[in-house]
């Protein structure tokens, strides 16, 4: 089994495991007691679901059918994923939004937030998962030359078949 392969589907577990933690503390820009703690996976559903999707995707790439093309997508999913986190505004999402005016009673109320380490970590995991499925990608290739230059070699000369006979 390829060690890049089942290294990207240990990280990619870890990385889907950061989306529990707490990312930001909501508050209300006018009042400093109301405020709120939000984890990743309630600021958003796509960064819950692309780890999903990568470890899905490497699982697929086990059954070496164009696996070196679906570790290709799988680094994609998981840069795409990192970009969303990084560009992610904890205070506009619809979860802070909805949280605020449920504690303060006023709608359209201006939030600020304070993040936590989680999203660095999201974002850094989610970079490693991106470079570990790269890596997987052309270390299948080099593997599969490999297996092809030995299956040419007979195993068994053709002398072991006349002395059987």
């Amino acid at each position: 089994m390829n060690k890049f392969l089942n290294l990207t589907t240990l990280v990619a577990a870890i990385w889907w495991s950061t989306v529990l933690f707490e990312w930001a503390t909501i508050s209300d820009a006018h009042s400093g007691e109301a405020s709120i703690t939000l984890a990743g996976s309630e600021l958003s559903q796509t960064l819950v679901l692309t780890p999903a999707i990568v470890i899905l995707v490497a699982l697929i790439a086990r059954y070496r059918k164009v696996s070196n093309l679906v570790m290709l997508f799988a680094a994609l999913v998981a840069s795409w994923s990192s970009y969303l986190a990084f560009s992610l505004n904890p205070a506009a999402s619809p979860a802070a939004v909805d949280g605020l005016e449920k504690i303060t009673g006023m709608v359209g109320t201006v939030a600020a937030s304070t993040t936590t380490i989680a999203p660095i970590a999201y974002l850094v995991l989610g970079i490693s998962v991106a470079v570990l499925a790269i890596l997987s990608a052309f270390a299948k290739v080099g593997q599969r030359v490999i297996e092809s230059e030995q299956a040419e070699e007979p195993t068994d000369p053709k002398s072991v078949w006349d002395s059987q006979s």
